[in-house]
């Protein structure tokens, strides 16, 4: 721990290993920063936990409440060697807390990321140059795949921008065509555009050179170096094989013929270029002696002495020195050689990046991963004080999880607020595990949690702590783990070249075990299989869900992971060709809901009735057209008049579909309005791809991601494809973005991530690049291995000539004697008990039909809106509703009043907000201030009072009632309603129906009032 330097809060960085409770650390933190002696009673508004997911967020805010309960009932780990005294104090304070929050639940700020920039964005938006109402889109690929169609389009414009645009497009087309044999341009347009995107760009983006005129300068200089080079490499060669030619010899005559040094210069002399090899260095350091074989070199060595004495013009040994000089300038050559195959890539980047930008600003959209850009500009310019100011709330404490995912921007986003927060004193929480950084895809930067933010915050307090406990995973897995990554890392084990950053990232993986049970492990190694034979993983699914099964696991606690959608796909054919129900991700779109389909078909009728292949689809659902009521106000009216018109039995199952679609047709209207045609439209781009969350009380094998499954604890987990390739697939495209050292001053520009890239300027890039590939695959290798509870069955396929993670287990597992042929089993596989998990039995609530009250009304009259005529308040104030429009006013003051002195304050905030004069202030002012005092003796507005004013109270039947003010101490609680008209006998049971409730929530001692303010009339209620 340091001392600090600038103020005296501390920073806890925990280090969290898979299973080590990190969401239990949190939540008691949480809880240590909402009770503490210092705080207010509203401590839970300026407390922020961040994390990533929706799901993580609802789990964290549900583990807070859960903890504060107990807490209030005097339970919890909290209260351990606490006296009486310090008891009642915390059950005290918990009981407060948890009341407040769940009354103010809108501001109990656990939240992700993202919504949180939003929020503080939104606030913003004015001075960073966006509209208000901008839309966020997350889709990204959806507005680039608008932009690549538009910049397309303009290439049909008659203007010289058409030309420019066709020049350039062209260019590209067949600079793909030449260097790298790509033939499909429009695919390859939008994997650049992505890039655009990617935070490493934006990071960068002060060296990017968009400039044409530039670009062509550089490409004219690159063609030019690179040329250069080649013309020389190959007239050196062409001259060294003259001179040998000139004597009588050829490429064979030499050690190792086309093999050997002399075959490399051939093929220079042909054009290729490539690092001289070491018969080469060794052709070149040696002399005529050295060059043949011990049975020709008599024969041959003084024909080559010739060779080397030509008189003016240079000899072999000159010409073979001078080639592998030439090599000296390689690296630039190769640097040339990539930006002269990259030029057309630069020009079309700098249509699409004009084009992103004018797409962007035309629709009023903001991709949602450019909130945090523009952002940090404010934030890194101004006054964090003043930005909180702006949003509403003030920030003491920070909780930030999964720091390991956090990006480079987000970082620096945050790092002035907890700057600020540590200066003042409050203490802030970090929690991570650089071995679960999987999602560098998504811009996460693991090098954060691992070192910059020691290095960053330094002066300040920071405590870095490791949770080195696994709750999660039983004995064998645990230590199974501890082996595997802990030989494999380390630096003297030569796994990884002695790597010492991984080293150091896995230096903490070995983990304390505190499950009793002892758990299972087996990895089986098989060989590929040929053509035609079925694949040994698939085949082998079935014998080990039912082996589980034998062992009492449901099938809703098997989880079989896998690496690609497209694996997952394959798993869920061969599972449900077995007669093994899934759910997998596909299975959980919208769009394979037959339901939804019939809606869409019906939607479909509307906008083109003389669809031939839709009315037959019709026809095949069963689909009367006739009897299915087509009318509505709006698309979403439109959709539930479709709803009940079907067979309304067909919805079984389908209810979560259902409620996703619908839902999916309220934020089409948000963004779009009713454009039926236009939803159609989107539909079948984006909408029937959107996901359904997986119901729980479905017994069914989950299929999923490894990605998805980060942060699981999983029964048992099936991972049937275990490789974790060390280096991208040969056919993907992967670029970084570098910054050109060399002389022609590039800029900043995509350089694929290919051997030739650590040839060149860009070499420290491609070891970086490739670092990051080592740790992700063996990350990925972790969090799979790290999710089991009992049960981890892997099945991997050998293959000693691939690096990847799986060869490097196999390796370490028959080096050390722990294989019994292919297979590696340890543990004993228990039967499964349920109660185990920590987890209550949930009973699955089915929804009986579409509960949708129609827009007109039918069978009882209801309607599902009521219009409500009340336009005098506003335009005759002195009629008939004169006295109402008063009521409504002095009642919204009330409720602004705590005690008498808050009377001004009220009447003044009703004035400024519209809803009183100025002119009737001070009688306003007057009338209240008698209200309150012919009060005086019940004490409803006495100091000190605990008071709550327009209380939302949520009955069993999910009815809310609103009373106006309740005053609440211990046992005992007041009930007092306001009123400002003529007297009414359902007044009186509407209070007596607030006391109920009161008493049904705890309170023993219930009295209710009704107060006649204007009369200074009391009633009480019985």
């Amino acid at each position: 721990m340091e001392e600090t330097v600038m103020g005296n809060g501390q920073l806890d960085i925990y280090k969290a290993s898979a299973g080590s409770g990190k969401t239990h650390k949190l939540t008691h933190k949480y809880i240590s920063f909402l009770l503490t002696d210092k705080a207010e009673k509203d401590a839970y508004k300026h407390i922020l936990a961040v994390t990533f997911t929706n799901k993580a967020t609802e789990e964290m805010k549900s583990r807070i409440v859960k903890t504060l309960y107990e807490l209030s009932q005097g339970k919890g780990e909290e209260l351990e060697g606490m006296d009486a005294a310090g008891v009642a104090e915390v059950q005290k304070k918990a009981k407060e807390a948890l009341t407040a929050i769940l009354h103010d639940y809108s501001n109990f700020q656990v939240t992700t990321i993202d919504k949180f920039f939003q929020q503080v964005f939104r606030s913003f938006a004015r001075e960073l140059g966006s509209f208000t109402n901008y839309r966020v889109e997350v889709r990204d690929d959806d507005v680039l795949s608008h932009v690549v169609d538009e910049l397309l389009s303009g290439m049909d414009d008659d203007s010289s921008r058409g030309d420019r645009i066709f020049d350039i497009i062209n260019k590209f087309a067949v600079d793909q065509l030449r260097f790298k044999s790509v033939h499909g341009f429009q695919k390859q347009l939008l994997e650049f555009a992505k890039l655009f995107l990617k935070e490493d760009f934006k990071v960068k983006a002060a060296d990017y050179k968009p400039d044409l005129k530039k670009m062509e300068e550089v490409e004219e200089m690159a063609h030019k170096m690179a040329g250069g080079f080649e013309s020389r490499l190959r007239e050196l060669a062409t001259e060294a094989l003259t001179a040998i030619g000139e004597q009588g010899l050829s490429v064979s005559d030499f050690s190792y013929g086309i093999s050997g040094g002399m075959g490399q210069i051939q093929k220079y002399a042909s054009g290729e270029v490539s690092v001289p090899g070491t018969r080469l260095i060794t052709l070149e350091e040696g002399g005529p002696e050295d060059w043949f074989s011990s049975k020709t070199r008599k024969t041959l060595a003084p024909l080559a002495s010739a060779a080397c004495n030509r008189g003016d013009r240079p000899g072999l040994d000159e010409l073979l020195t001078a080639i592998v000089n030439h090599f000296d300038g390689y690296r630039q050559y190769r640097t040339a050689v990539i930006v002269r195959n990259n030029v057309g890539v630069m020009k079309i980047f700098g249509s699409i990046y004009a084009a992103l930008g004018s797409y962007l600003k035309e629709n009023n959209i903001m991709l949602l991963g450019e909130t945090t850009q523009a952002l940090g500009r404010m934030i890194g310019n101004s006054d964090t004080p003043f930005i909180y100011e702006r949003v509403g709330s003030w920030i003491d404490h920070y909780l930030l999880d999964e720091f390991q995912d956090f990006s480079l921007m987000q970082w620096a986003n945050f790092k002035p607020l907890l700057e600020q927060s540590l200066d003042q004193g409050y203490g802030d929480l970090i929690v991570g595990d650089v071995k679960q950084s999987i999602y560098r895809w998504r811009d996460s930067d693991w090098n954060t949690l691992d070192s910059g933010v020691q290095n960053e915050l330094k002066g300040r307090r920071l405590a870095v702590s490791t949770l080195s406990d696994n709750y999660r995973s039983d004995r064998t897995i645990v230590e199974f783990n501890n082996y595997i990554f802990k030989r494999l890392t380390d630096v003297e084990n030569g796994s990884f070249e002695g790597d010492e950053t991984i080293a150091r990232s896995f230096a903490d993986c070995v983990q304390n075990v505190k499950s009793p049970m002892e758990g299972h492990v087996k990895i089986t190694w098989y060989e590929k299989p040929g053509d035609g034979e079925p694949n040994t993983a698939l085949a082998a699914l079935k014998g080990e869900i039912e082996v589980l099964e034998g062992l009492g696991y449901p099938r809703s606690a098997v989880y079989v992971l896998v690496r690609t959608n497209a694996q997952a796909a394959a798993v869920a054919d061969q599972l449900i060709s077995d007669g093994i129900d899934v759910i997998t991700d596909d299975s959980l779109l919208v769009g394979v809901s037959a339901f939804v389909q019939r809606i869409v078909a019906v939607l479909r009728y509307m906008v083109s009735p003389d669809d031939s292949t839709n009315l037959q689809v019709m026809k095949e659902m069963g689909i009367d057209v006739a009897s299915v009521n087509l009318s509505g106000n709006s698309l979403y009216d439109v959709c539930e008049n479709i709803v009940r018109s079907l067979d309304q039995s067909l919805l079984e199952g389908e209810m979560p579909y259902l409620m996703t679609f619908m839902d999916l047709v309220l934020e089409y209207m948000r963004d779009y309005g009713s454009d039926m045609a236009g939803f159609l439209r989107w539909w079948g781009e984006l909408g029937a791809s959107q996901p359904v969350c997986a119901p729980s009380g479905a017994n069914a094998v989950r299929v999923m991601t490894i990605h998805k499954a980060k942060g699981l604890g999983c029964p048992a987990v099936i991972v049937p494809f275990f490789q974790e390739s060390l280096t991208p697939p040969n056919n993907a495209t992967n670029y970084m973005w570098c910054k050109d050292s060399s002389p022609l001053d590039a800029g900043l520009l995509p350089v694929e991530f290919k051997k030739q890239a650590e040839e060149s300027t860009f070499g420290e890039d491609y070891q970086r690049e490739a670092l990051l590939y080592k740790m992700d695959a063996l990350n990925t290798a972790y969090v799979a291995f790290t999710r089991a509870k009992h049960e981890l069955i892997v099945y991997a396929r050998k293959d000693s000539n691939s690096k990847s993670v799986s060869t490097m287990v196999y390796s370490l597992l028959s080096k050390d004697g722990k294989l019994d042929g292919d297979v590696y089993e340890a543990g004993t596989r228990l039967p499964y008990d349920a109660s185990s998990e920590g987890r209550e039995a949930v009973t699955p609530v089915s929804l009986n039909g579409y509960n949708s009250i129609p827009m007109e009304g039918s069978g009882e009259g209801r309607k599902r809106l009521a219009l409500v005529t009340r336009g005098s308040d506003f335009f005759n104030p002195d009629g008939r509703d004169a006295a109402r429009a008063r009521g409504i006013v002095l009642h919204d003051i009330l409720s602004r009043i705590d005690t008498s002195a808050d009377v001004p304050g009220a009447v003044a905030e009703a004035v400024a907000a519209g809803e009183l004069s100025a002119a009737e202030a001070a009688s306003t002012e007057a009338m209240v201030a008698g209200m309150v005092a012919s009060a005086s003796s019940y004490g409803w507005f006495a100091v000190g009072a605990q008071v709550l004013k327009e209380l939302a109270i949520i009955d069993t039947d999910g009815s809310v009632h609103r009373p106006d003010r309740v005053l609440a101490d211990g046992n005992r609680a007041v009930v007092v309603d306001y009123k400002f008209g003529a007297h009414h006998g359902g007044y009186r049971r509407q209070v007596g129906q607030y006391m109920d409730m009161l008493r049904r929530m705890g309170y023993e001692d219930v009295e209710g009032y009704l107060w006649y303010a204007v009369e200074n009339k009391i009633e009480k209620v019985a």
